[in-house]
């Protein structure tokens, strides 16, 4: 009885130890919400909201998805979420970046043609 007793027992604190380490092994992504938050910062100050509304609102919607699994202490999901939250956040600050990159070549271009209409209209003197 005492052999049965003591099997039982070391079944239940290795079942007991495997449990807590099974939630130890899933810290909080605490680095990964903070850079996720950090591009999100950055996205906007770029202005992605308004050059890049798709990526910007995909980027928030999973950052509140990374949030809301970490209060409910599902940290898995939390820094799945917030990984693809600062990739898609990133993505948007470049094709922001990029869209006033466009723009400005654009003006150049204009200015460039309009001064060369003027040179082409005006006499030379020699």
């Amino acid at each position: 009885m005492a052999m049965k007793l003591k099997r039982v027992l070391s079944g239940l604190t290795l079942a007991a130890a495997l449990g807590m380490a099974g939630c130890a092994s899933v810290p909080a992504p605490t680095g990964e919400m903070a850079t996720a938050r950090a591009a999100l910062d950055n996205a906007r100050r770029a202005g992605a909201g308004q050059l890049a509304p798709g990526e910007m609102g995909e980027a928030q919607d999973l950052m509140t998805r990374a949030e809301r699994a970490e209060v409910g202490k599902d940290f898995r999901v939390a820094r799945r979420a917030a990984e693809q939250a600062r990739v898609t956040a990133e993505l948007a600050e470049e094709k922001a970046r990029l869209a006033k990159t466009t723009q400005a070549k654009s003006e150049l271009d204009d200015t460039l043609k309009a001064l060369r209409g003027q040179s082409a209209t005006t006499p030379t003197t020699r």
